[in-house]
């Protein structure tokens, strides 16, 4: 935790920095120098603040409040959340059957599938971005595959479920482990593979019917 917050104060320290050397030297003439300084410190800090945050709710996990609800009552919302925000992007949800439910805490399984979306979103660097969930029943368990059509995962891709390991530029490298927290806690599993059909990144999750 300590290694991920030194490493934007170091730019939030040398803008300071630079901005005290003009104000010594009265070059108070460079608004221009200012403002690159002031939204470097302003970035960085809400980079920390980001960082903070997932800490904050990676550590203080509450108890879940379990009850049975139709698993396409938690996974539409957070597909119609990021159409408002996405509006180009393509969000495909299927299931073998509407009435699939699950035991679960509503408000945590919404977060696994809202950060997996958004991981996805993210990763995709085509112009054409596709997002595929599908649901089904399999054995004893419901089986959940959100893929999609980005850059896919690393060979190491396990370590992406370690706190504060991440593939993005600006990532915390916490939204998996928490995602990893929650569906444990629910009893069940979580793989990152590869899509067949897609051709990018595909997260499977499987949680106990009961």
């Amino acid at each position: 935790m300590a290694h991920e917050i030194k490493n934007p104060l170091t730019p939030i320290k040398l803008s300071a920095q630079r901005i005290e050397h003009y104000i010594k030297n009265n070059s108070l003439d460079k608004k221009n120098i200012f403002s690159k300084c002031t939204e470097a410190i302003v970035r960085q800090v809400n980079n920390i603040e980001g960082l903070v945050s997932e800490f904050s709710n990676f550590a203080r996990m509450p108890s879940g409040k379990f009850k049975n609800i139709q698993l396409n009552k938690i996974i539409e919302p957070q597909i119609n959340s990021q159409k408002s925000v996405h509006k180009k992007a393509k969000f495909n949800f299927r299931t073998t059957n509407e009435n699939i439910s699950v035991n679960c805490d509503y408000q945590q399984l919404s977060r696994v599938f809202l950060n997996l979306m958004k991981n996805s979103f993210e990763s995709i660097k085509k112009k054409e971005k596709i997002i595929s969930i599908f649901a089904t029943h399999k054995d004893n368990n419901i089986v959940i595959d959100i893929e999609d059509n980005g850059e896919g995962f690393p060979n190491e891709r396990e370590k992406l479920f370690e706190p504060y390991v991440t593939n993005k530029f600006n990532g915390t490298g916490l939204g998996l482990s928490i995602c990893k927290k929650i569906i444990e806690d629910h009893g069940g599993e979580i793989s990152l593979l590869d899509s067949n059909l897609l051709g990018g990144a595909l997260v499977r999750i499987e949680l106990p019917k009961k």
